[in-house]
């Protein structure tokens, strides 16, 4: 439901999830749920503060031992919020910063996991790519986890590449270029039914287009 994009849908669900496993007592599912869902429902509904905390509470539950899983969703969380702020540096060092250990952890090796914390690498890297911002270095990285994604045989990670690869090539001047890239995103994420993804590359791509078309 979440990568459909189908929120209004996951918020029905969610909170009977949550009261059962709190019930059971099966903190592995409270913490994931609070922090691999519960912050995206929060900053849809524009409290990325909220989002922050839930994820920061859940994860103050759980094991201080090892990096797992939960760990791994609540950087995401963190990263997202801030980016969701505009704190494109916060974002980016929180993403860094927890890098290494989610390399040292196995659960790159799980194919969702990887490709989807390679976007947000990218994604962060290119939000603290600004003027006043880490400028090539960040998009050395963004570029890097790109053509990481590229390499990538599962199908989400097309769309997630060519996002990256466009933006990669607006920060570089080359606007008909990551427009060609945006185009491509929209059209991955669409054959996926990935509606909010596609939303999101359609509308970057009618601010650089301007005019009518835009």
């Amino acid at each position: 439901l979440l990568y459909l994009g189908r929120l209004d849908e996951l918020r029905l669900r969610l909170p009977a999830h949550l009261d059962e496993a709190e019930e059971l007592g099966a903190l592995h599912e409270v913490t994931a749920l609070r922090t691999r869902i519960a912050p995206w429902l929060l900053l849809a509904d524009d409290r990325p503060a909220d989002a922050r905390r839930e994820a920061g509470d859940a994860i103050g539950r759980w094991s201080r031992l090892g990096w797992h899983a939960q760990h791994a969703w609540a950087m995401h969380a963190r990263a997202a919020a801030a980016l969701y702020e505009g704190e494109a540096m916060a974002a980016h060092v929180e993403v860094e910063s927890c890098w290494r250990a989610l390399e040292r952890s196995p659960l790159l090796r799980v194919e969702s996991v990887r490709v989807e914390s390679l976007a947000l690498r990218g994604a962060s890297a290119i939000a603290a790519a600004g003027p006043r911002g880490d400028g090539e270095r960040a998009l050395r990285v963004a570029a890097r986890a790109a053509r990481a994604l590229d390499r990538e045989e599962a199908s989400i990670a097309r769309p997630f590449a060519a996002a990256l690869h466009a933006a990669v090539a607006l920060e570089r001047g080359q606007a008909a270029r990551a427009l060609a890239h945006l185009d491509e995103a929209e059209r991955g994420f669409g054959e996926l039914s990935m509606g909010l993804h596609a939303a999101a590359a359609r509308r970057r791509s009618g601010e650089l287009a301007g005019g009518d078309e835009g």
